[in-house]
């Protein structure tokens, strides 16, 4: 059974959430599962994911002049994501034939909240400066509150 995950944002939807996860539930075996209820951190915001884009650029072109002339923004993104972030498995049914596979997929930068967004960019910073490749990190940037917050 794949992950099911609702957000609750009053005590009035509990109900319905209730309901649907016990449909959910109704076509499993019977074996235990796990319900966990916790806040729902906010999700990484436009000021990370532009800084973000504008490293992949950076990037790019750092690596470009070093003779890797593949290394497109995306392509970095892509090789970040996979180096940083890793895969989900998700289901894909056929249409035609409906048969089931499961692939795996790059995860999303947009499903990180705030922190695990500030902790990738770590990563990417860090492997950054590990080949000499120094990003632009504004002063007012939300990463560098974060990282100031951080080293208090």
């Amino acid at each position: 059974m794949a992950e099911l995950a609702y957000v609750i944002n009053s005590r009035q939807q509990l109900p319905e959430a209730y309901n649907a996860m016990a449909a959910a539930l109704s076509g499993c075996p019977d074996e235990p599962h796990e319900l966990s209820i916790k806040p729902k951190k906010k999700t990484r915001t436009l000021s990370q994911n532009a800084l973000l884009h504008m490293w992949f650029s950076e990037l790019s072109q750092y690596l470009i002049k070093a003779g890797r002339k593949f290394a497109t923004p995306e392509w970095c993104k892509d090789a970040m994501k996979h180096s940083f972030l890793g895969y989900e498995e998700k289901e894909r049914v056929d249409v035609v034939t409906g048969e089931k596979i499961t692939v795996r997929d790059l995860r999303k930068t947009r499903d990180l909240n705030t922190a695990a967004m500030h902790y990738f960019m770590n990563e990417i910073e860090a492997w950054c400066v590990s080949i000499g490749c120094l990003l632009t990190i504004p002063d007012s940037s939300e990463y560098m509150k974060l990282k100031r917050e951080q080293n208090q």
